[in-house]
């Protein structure tokens, strides 16, 4: 039976909780998961899910946000240039909402197993995102609530594969302003009614994009822990 995406991502959601992520040197803290803009609640299509959502949210060492957006295969340039809008759309989303108390309550709520993935946990309701985030880590004393979140979110695509034209458009996107790059999308592609993710990269402002000062990051997922372990 071939794995769907829906698949991978609960396998990876068991496995990131118990054991965390590994992406690069960066040692990363699963706080929560399908966290929807621009209300923080979690994805659930037995409850809520009018709103566009993010596969993973991690937090580092540091309390940095990384945002990570999960395909099954990048094959061509249009699959990387939907999958760069998405994560960027995305990060500027949850950034211009983005409260410690919002992050707290989509930790506590995907942690507690009412929306599926994981199994349901009591112990998660009154749990402190902060005080797991040091156990996780061996700290020695947390992080300053204020540290988290700051600066801005680090955006991730990982996927099983990647084509080889995913590397020239990552560069493309990454070093290219915004404007040039939604008339690089409306002159390149069609704008369907299904292209929703164009639609709404197309609709963001320069001055919202700006923030985010970090270049987008590949995550090959092979490299992981992806045998069904957890």
């Amino acid at each position: 039976m071939v794995e769907t995406e829906w698949d991978m991502q609960r396998r990876l959601t068991l496995h990131w909780k118990t054991n965390g992520a590994l992406l690069g040197r960066n040692k990363l803290f699963l706080a929560t998961w399908e966290v929807m803009v621009n209300s923080w609640r979690i994805n659930d299509p037995h409850r809520h899910w009018t709103e566009p959502s993010i596969d993973f949210l991690f937090l580092d060492i540091s309390g940095n946000i990384w945002l990570v957006e999960i395909k099954r295969y990048v094959k061509s340039p249009r699959d990387a240039w939907v999958a760069l809008c998405q994560i960027t759309h995305r990060a500027v989303e949850l950034t211009k909402t983005y409260s410690l108390k919002k992050l707290e309550f989509a930790f506590r709520a995907a942690h507690s197993g009412q929306h599926g993935r994981v199994n349901a946990s009591a112990n998660v309701e009154n749990a402190s995102l902060v005080e797991t985030h040091q156990a996780f880590f061996e700290l020695d004393k947390p992080v300053s609530k204020d540290s988290i979140g700051k600066p801005s979110f680090r955006r991730v695509i990982g996927a099983k594969e990647f084509s080889p034209t995913w590397s020239e458009v990552k560069s493309r996107f990454d070093s290219s302003g915004l404007c040039i790059l939604q008339k690089h999308i409306r002159s390149t592609y069609e704008i369907s009614k299904t292209a929703k993710e164009f639609k709404r990269f197309l609709k963001l402002q320069p001055s919202e994009v700006q923030p985010l000062d970090y270049p987008t990051e590949s995550w090959l997922l092979p490299e992981l822990n992806l045998s069904g372990d957890t």
